[in-house]
């Protein structure tokens, strides 16, 4: 007996970067046929990033096997907020620049691969964290990163590659603009940590020590906030420990510090706002902040965990 087809609501961010460069006449139909050779039949909501909120509403309605977005990471964590504690799975199309959260499910980067995968893919829990309110997949940046790419306007919709290039050769200016950031956390397990960095992330999960231009996660569903912190105080100790990072040695850097929770809030001394980027979206958050890691409270698609 034949597998029961799956049934899919796509909500697509015409806006992201793919799309608009792969957008044309007969995409949506090219899609849609891509979605069947994988096993899901589909109904399409392509719109702006102003519509998405209503499309999502109106994809849920439907009752769907799942719902997959389609948009860079920050869209993604928008719709994850809509769907975050509920039983209704989420895929992944990846139309942004990094597709972090793409790639650390196994998702093809490739639009019309992950359609194909995204038929028949296994449906799993993963940990999210939670930004005073704001539903973050990949991570909190804080420190030269945010800083630098407020400044860079061009930054938003770059092909990866251009972005990270940009990233390096403006490190050097960003270490000597962005002065070393006092982070006070206060975490649950531990109680008051007091770091002084110039960078520094939080993520719902742990990154692979493997060689990459873009990191992954190896763990999602772990229960733990990891924060990395750099104690890095000269220009040479950074690019060292960027080395570390891109060949996966990122356990054996000195002065990459990983601390563990569930759950801290955040301050930095008496400043009342911090830039951050949240999952890709540069942003000024409020302090203090609290973060909270929330275990297995969204089901994805993950093309990754399928039996052999």
């Amino acid at each position: 007996m034949p597998p029961t087809r799956r049934h899919f609501e796509v909500v697509l961010n015409r806006e992201s970067g793919t799309l608009r460069d792969l957008w044309h006449e007969g995409f949506p139909d090219e899609l849609a046929a891509a979605f069947r050779e994988g096993g899901a039949d589909v109904q399409l909501h392509a719109g702006t990033a102003k519509q998405l909120d209503s499309a999502l509403r109106a994809a849920r309605q439907a009752s769907p096997d799942a719902v997959i977005v389609g948009g860079g990471d920050g869209t993604v964590s928008h719709a994850a907020a809509q769907l975050v504690g509920t039983e209704m799975p989420m895929g992944i199309l990846p139309c942004g620049t990094f597709n972090l959260a793409a790639r650390d499910l196994g998702i093809p980067l490739d639009v019309l691969e992950a359609a194909r995968a995204l038929g028949t893919a296994p449906s799993t829990a993963i940990d999210v964290l939670d930004a005073g309110g704001r539903i973050s997949l990949c991570n909190l940046m804080l420190g030269f990163y945010p800083a630098m790419a407020r400044q860079q306007e061009e930054f938003h919709g770059r092909a990866w590659w251009r972005k990270t290039t940009r990233i390096l050769v403006d490190l050097r200016k960003a270490f000597h603009d962005c002065p070393p950031l006092r982070l006070d956390l206060d975490t649950d397990e531990r109680g008051r940590i007091t770091r002084t960095t110039r960078f520094a992330a939080l993520v719902p999960g742990e990154y692979e020590d493997i060689l990459s231009l873009i990191p992954r996660r190896q763990i999602m569903d772990g229960g733990t906030l990891g924060i990395y912190l750099s104690h890095h105080r000269t220009l040479p100790s950074l690019v060292r420990g960027m080395f570390a990072y891109l060949f996966g040695l990122m356990e054996k850097e000195p002065e990459l510090e990983l601390l563990r929770s569930r759950g801290l809030t955040l301050t930095s001394g008496r400043r009342r706002t911090l830039p951050a980027s949240l999952d890709g979206e540069i942003l000024d958050i409020e302090l203090p902040l609290r973060l909270d890691l929330r275990p297995g409270a969204l089901h994805v698609l993950r093309p990754g965990d399928h039996p052999d």
